[in-house]
């Protein structure tokens, strides 16, 4: 069967993740879920039963997210707006960096407040270097944001049309991937 994927949302309609099809099967079976849409035309059969697949489920259960934003190279593009901080050239995510505003060499850390969004030609230009010694400077303060992503989800150009009330941010950051 193809390699069908089904998006789990919880009880305010916000993405949580995706399963492949067997996941959302055995949760549907467990109780555990409420199927939101299904797929067209795509029957699940077995023995016993037959089932139609979902294609969005909803947890029953409440889903607790987590306190703060979780550092990652994806969730600091995703602050900087894929947006090369020193130049200000917005970029496709494979033609970025991370860049340390302090060297690691000169004692800097690889956290919020010290990692930055940098193009290629802007991280090579500042390298090893501290700002001031650079020339270069910052777009804006890095800084660990409010928000909490609600959801990091690598998704297909091509995603079932029911998905898009519960990802349409997806349309917004899909150039930038």
């Amino acid at each position: 069967m193809q390699d069908w994927k089904v998006l789990i949302i919880d009880q305010l309609d916000q993405p949580i993740k995706m399963v492949d099809w067997t996941t959302a099967i055995i949760m549907l079976l467990q109780k555990k879920i409420d199927v939101v849409y299904e797929y067209q035309n795509v029957l699940i059969r077995s023995e016993k039963i037959q089932i139609n697949l979902p294609s969005v489920i909803r947890l029953k259960r409440y889903f607790r997210r987590p306190s703060s934003a979780k550092f990652s190279r994806y969730s600091v593009y995703f602050r900087d707006k894929w947006t090369c901080q020193y130049c200000g050239e917005k970029k496709k995510q494979k033609e970025l960096t991370f860049d340390h505003v302090i060297p690691k060499s000169l004692g800097g850390k690889t956290n919020w407040e010290n990692i930055v969004t940098a193009c290629f030609r802007c991280n090579g230009k500042k390298a090893d270097l501290s700002l001031q010694e650079s020339g270069m400077n910052l777009l804006n303060k890095p800084k660990k944001p409010h928000w909490t992503p609600c959801i990091m989800l690598k998704i297909k150009k091509h995603h079932p049309q029911e998905w898009k009330y519960y990802i349409h941010w997806h349309d917004q950051i899909e150039e930038n991937i």
